[in-house]
């Protein structure tokens, strides 16, 4: 028997792909929008409700639920732990200079090429000829703003 589409008639694919197509009843363009209709919700929470009714009234239940609540928690917690150690121990970009990885990963956050960054951190580098040309181009343009200020406040 060749299952049809609720809505349109279209039939079914038999493949695992369309499964969820398949239980619904609904072909993949409309499944997705009786998922979420305004009766299947109302259904879905009345069947919630019962199932969390008996499960709260039943000792047993309860005491299952709080276990389980209980192990989901302890997984949650490790993996919050396994991804700060993953974290911690990112590799770094070779070149980046120690102490740099935070800026490098915001400029590239921010679409700056690999070359825009290089020249900015290196920039910012002591003892790097980057830096020098930087420190003494600060010096120049300093000694010409106070020369254009001296000059101005003469008259």
């Amino acid at each position: 028997m060749k299952l049809s589409c609720k809505t349109c008639g279209k039939p079914l694919a038999a493949n695992t792909r369309k499964l969820i197509a398949r239980s619904t009843g609904y072909c993949v363009e409309h499944a997705n929008k009786q998922k979420w209709s305004a009766e299947s919700r109302a259904k879905l929470a009345a069947t919630l409700e019962k199932k969390w009714a008996r499960r709260l009234t039943d000792p047993a239940e309860r005491a299952a639920a709080v276990e389980s609540g209980k192990r989901l928690r302890a997984r949650i917690v490790q993996n919050d732990e396994l991804v700060a150690k993953q974290i911690a121990g990112r590799r770094r970009s070779f070149w980046v200079p120690e102490g740099y990885d935070d800026l490098n990963r915001r400029m590239k956050q921010q679409g700056f090429t690999l070359a825009e960054r290089k020249a900015i951190i290196f920039a910012e580098v002591e003892g790097t000829p980057e830096h020098a040309r930087r420190t003494v181009a600060n010096h120049i343009d300093a000694q010409r703003i106070r020369q254009e200020r001296d000059r101005a406040q003469a008259y």
